[in-house]
């Protein structure tokens, strides 16, 4: 016998069962977290070395190295596997989050519009008595206060969602409104234009949680490329439920353009037509802009998205003869 191939084989052995040794400890550790398909895969993995070991033993080469790469293969299915299901506790973890946003944010509309109904009734209080009374102004002071907290509350929540553009952007048209409606506060102003003010920023909220927390009719489908029932969505079809989730919400700010244009173009043909632009106008203008700048964005990221799929298909397609 070559004491050098003994010596080879020793340590080929050797290596081998620890190995299996491992394979069997990643399995018991995946069946303790009772995850039944990973387990079973290392399972296989384990078998397919031991089954190399008794190759080893007997020194049959060709079995070594067929074991050797099956057991490779499944190894690395598991590897496939185990990312899955990082990457699908990963999106489940976000979607949490974003729930979790719109429940707060929700709460968030809810208190706005109790403000704005406590501003109606100071408004009715004070027109009654026709002056601000000490506990009137004392009231006042007290509405002003919690309008300003609400718009820094508003501008934190906006802080977390930074990666969404169009989520930002209402939020950022929320805040301003809500700083418009406390400086009105802090003037004594309770009339229509304050409580325009924080009704449109409920709107505003209330249309923000629609689409981070929408109803089941509304989940957005998996197309024909997605994957199949209980498996994760992939990275790209993650990226395309964020770009349909912010696309619902710039229908929302058109349509809203839409409307307030329509009724700018009533009183403009009320007043003949008569007079500069005003500044409604001129935001409005700014509005849509901003929208139309929003769009193009997200149609970008689609197509990036998409780009791995098209170069894939493309890839796959026969040349012409």
């Amino acid at each position: 016998a070559d004491p050098s191939r003994d010596e080879q084989l020793q340590r080929l052995r050797k290596r081998q069962s620890e190995l299996v040794d491992e394979a069997d400890e990643l399995s018991r550790e995946l069946k303790r977290q009772q995850n039944g398909d990973a387990a079973r895969t290392a399972d296989r993995a384990a078998r397919r070395m031991r089954d190399a070991q008794s190759a080893i033993d007997e020194q049959q080469p060709e079995d070594v190295a067929e074991n050797q790469q099956e057991a490779l293969d499944d190894l690395e299915q598991l590897a496939n596997e185990l990312a899955a299901q990082q990457r699908e506790a990963e999106q489940e973890q976000a979607a949490q989050q974003l729930r979790e946003l719109a429940d707060t944010l929700r709460g968030l509309a809810d208190r706005q519009q109790i403000l704005s109904g406590e501003t109606t009734d100071l408004h009715v209080r004070q027109a009654e008595r026709g002056s601000w009374s000490r506990p009137l102004r004392r009231d006042l002071r007290t509405l002003t206060d919690q309008q300003t907290a609400l718009r820094e509350e508003a501008t934190v929540h906006r802080e977390e969602v930074t990666e969404l553009a169009v989520v930002t952007t209402v939020l950022q048209a929320v805040e301003q409104l809500m700083q418009e409606a406390a400086e009105s506060l802090e003037g004594q102003n309770t009339g229509e234009a304050t409580v325009v003010a924080q009704q449109l920023a409920v709107e505003r909220l209330l249309a923000v949680v629609e689409v981070l927390s929408p109803s089941e009719d509304q989940q957005p489908e998996v197309g024909p490329g997605g994957p199949p029932p209980g498996e994760p969505a992939s990275g790209s079809q993650s990226e395309d439920r964020h770009i349909a989730m912010q696309l619902r919400l710039l229908r929302h700010m058109q349509s809203d353009i839409n409307r307030r244009t329509e009724e700018l173009a009533i009183q403009a043909a009320q007043d003949d037509g008569e007079g500069q632009p005003s500044e409604l106008q001129a935001t409005l203008t700014r509005e849509q802009a901003k929208v139309a700048e929003l769009s193009r964005t997200l149609l970008q990221q689609f197509l990036q998205s998409q780009t791995p799929t098209i170069e894939l298909l493309q890839d796959d397609e026969e040349p012409s003869e």
